[in-house]
């Protein structure tokens, strides 16, 4: 269902001269304690060694043991199972953009000229330490499994910390590999610059909004790598009620 309302979707930005890039936006537990409709105590779809079973979810008390968080003993119950190649979580995830990507290759030609790339995951591992390396041994095979249908789409990597090391070099190796046209899909929130319930003074969140947040892309413009600003806001202190009718205010959010 959801691809046939895609397929709809992409006539109907043809006719309006505009293009999509279509983001396999949450993988099955494509993050930790951050919820992607189903809320996973770990980030199984960047986990080398987990298999396809009944999840561990985030709920209750949780306890970092052995670099993986261990919380109540709730679990999602899945009716998946190892079949079909997908013996591990991250195997689901591989056959889902390998699936996609078919079908992208697929398209008749008009409905193929409204889209302008495949995202191959959305801030991988968000909110768990220890993945770096999970998570581009997945884009090296998700490339890998899209790039077999689709040789020339551009396809964009969203990275996000802690695993972000030396993400520019990683990423010119696969174009040096011939992985073709990569693009970075860049975000930053303003409002997650810092701890939970912290409170920004106007200083600080010029400082951040102005100076902190070009800092984040400079290395990748620095190697010359294509990128986005796929996701960007500037709200601030977390959510924070700011009175705008206050003529203090309402100067500083106009600098």
């Amino acid at each position: 269902g959801g691809l046939n309302c895609l397929g709809r979707m992409l006539a109907r930005l043809r006719a309006r001269s505009m293009v999509a890039l279509i983001d396999v936006h949450a993988l099955p537990c494509n993050s930790g304690c951050v919820s992607d409709g189903i809320d996973c105590a770990n980030p199984l779809a960047f986990s080398a060694d987990a298999l396809v079973g009944d999840i561990p979810r985030c709920t209750g008390a949780c306890e970092l043991t052995g670099g993986e968080r261990v919380c109540d003993g709730q679990v999602y119950h899945t009716r998946r199972g190892g079949g079909g190649g997908s013996r591990r979580w991250v195997d689901v995830g591989l056959r889902s953009i390998a699936s996609l990507a078919e079908w992208v290759a697929a398209l008749p030609a008009a409905d193929a000229a409204a889209v302008a790339g495949l995202q191959l995951a959305n801030e991988p591992a968000l909110n768990s330490d220890g993945h770096d390396d999970a998570v581009k041994a997945y884009y090296r095979a998700a490339v890998t499994a899209a790039r077999a249908h689709l040789p020339s789409l551009p396809l964009y990597l969203s990275f996000i910390p802690p695993n972000d090391e030396a993400v520019p070099a990683f990423v010119a190796g696969l174009v040096a590999a011939g992985a073709g046209r990569l693009v970075i899909d860049q975000h930053w929130y303003l409002n997650w610059a810092g701890p939970p319930g912290s409170q920004l003074g106007w200083e600080e969140m010029h400082r951040r909004a102005c100076s902190e947040a070009a800092q984040t892309w400079r290395p990748y413009v620095a190697a010359g790598l294509p990128l986005i600003l796929g996701e960007w806001s500037l709200a601030t202190n977390h959510d924070e009620h700011v009175d705008i009718a206050d003529a203090a205010a309402r100067a500083q959010l106009r600098r």
